[in-house]
């Protein structure tokens, strides 16, 4: 583990030297002075909330690549920040409709794992690189996007409660969009996968000038 600054806490907030240990250090409850400070050069993507309660969640980044992601939870009447237990390197939190699981995809190897609270365990979904987890309205199923080129990219499901995956549809013959996010997956009423069509097109204009 890296080495905490020999600075002050202020000097390292503000210089932005930031090391696993000194993150772990500035969110210790007894830090509370100095906690969201810490956070201000954090980066928070990706937020969310719990359905109907008062916990919202993000994914941290750090502006140094030696501190990987993490997940976190804070109580929006407390104020009160927690780290999701065994979430480092892990981004794209999605919450379950009924507040009892979290799904989330390992930043380096694209692994879906989804986190049960009432037990505090992290069950992966072996063997499929995922983007874009959506849970269905009952919390039964958990939708994503197959990142598999050899198989092809496709709309996939897992059933939580047999942890069984499903092919439901795939991308051949639609056409996305280049541009980031262009390979965007959701779900649109009765869970039915929504996703990006470019339908723009490739042509050259010649304008004709006049000349006076």
């Amino acid at each position: 583990m890296a080495s905490r600054n020999t600075g002050t806490m202020e000097q390292n907030i503000r210089t932005k030297r930031c090391f696993a240990a000194d993150v772990a250090y500035y969110l210790r409850p007894t830090d509370s002075s100095f906690r969201y400070r810490a956070w201000s050069w954090l980066r928070r993507i990706q937020p969310g909330h719990r359905p109907g309660g008062q916990l919202a969640f993000w994914s941290a980044m750090s502006p140094d690549p030696r501190v990987p992601t993490s997940l976190h939870i804070i109580d929006l009447n407390s104020r009160e920040v927690q780290e999701l237990p065994n979430s480092r390197g892990l981004t794209t939190p999605r919450w379950s409709p009924d507040g009892m699981l979290m799904a989330a995809i390992d930043a380096t190897t694209l692994e879906l794992k989804i986190y049960n609270f009432a037990t505090g365990v992290w069950k992966p979904v072996h063997g499929i690189r995922a983007g874009y987890p959506s849970w269905s309205s009952d919390g039964r199923r958990l939708f994503f996007e197959s990142l598999e080129r050899k198989e092809g990219y496709r709309v996939m499901a897992v059933d939580i409660s047999a942890m069984k995956i499903d092919s439901i549809a795939t991308f051949d013959g639609l056409r996305q969009p280049m541009f980031s996010f262009g390979g965007w997956l959701g779900l649109g009423p009765e869970a039915s996968p929504l996703a990006l069509r470019d339908l723009s097109t490739e042509e050259i204009l010649r304008w004709k000038m006049s000349h006076h």
